[in-house]
């Protein structure tokens, strides 16, 4: 039985470590006539169940030295995960740039907060300071 554990975990440690290094996939249709490229999610450290990465963020004296920390392990850009929210640091000005000006409309917006909603009744405009 504890055999079988092993094996289990190490082909999902394969798998896990796998998906992570690959940054481009190539993946057919339902109907296998064409291809669709399909992007992974950017490096990042594993985060823990319940707090995400944010024990990383706890071990420098300001947020802003862990990501200057966490850029030079990763890249100028890599995700990371605060709580349950996924984050994606970008770390470059010309990376920002083309995040901002040229691919706005997929990162745009702001997180969905349940705090958000109890104190401003999920209305935006509710709050003078956003």
């Amino acid at each position: 039985m504890s055999v079988l554990l092993i094996i289990a975990v190490a082909v999902y440690a394969i798998y896990k470590y796998f998906s992570k290094t690959k940054i481009l996939w190539r993946k057919s249709n339902k109907y296998g006539k064409e291809e669709v490229e399909v992007l992974r999610e950017a490096p990042g450290p594993f985060p823990l169940p319940v707090v995400g990465s944010l024990h990383l963020l706890g071990r420098h004296e300001s947020p802003f030295q862990a990501f200057t920390a966490l850029a030079k392990e990763y890249g100028d850009i890599y995700s990371i995960k605060l709580g349950s929210a996924k984050c994606l640091i970008v770390n470059n000005l010309a990376l920002i740039r083309e995040v901002l000006n040229q691919n706005g409309n997929f990162v745009a917006g702001r997180p969905d907060f349940l705090r958000f909603h109890k104190l401003f009744a999920g209305d935006r405009n509710n709050c003078e300071y956003i």
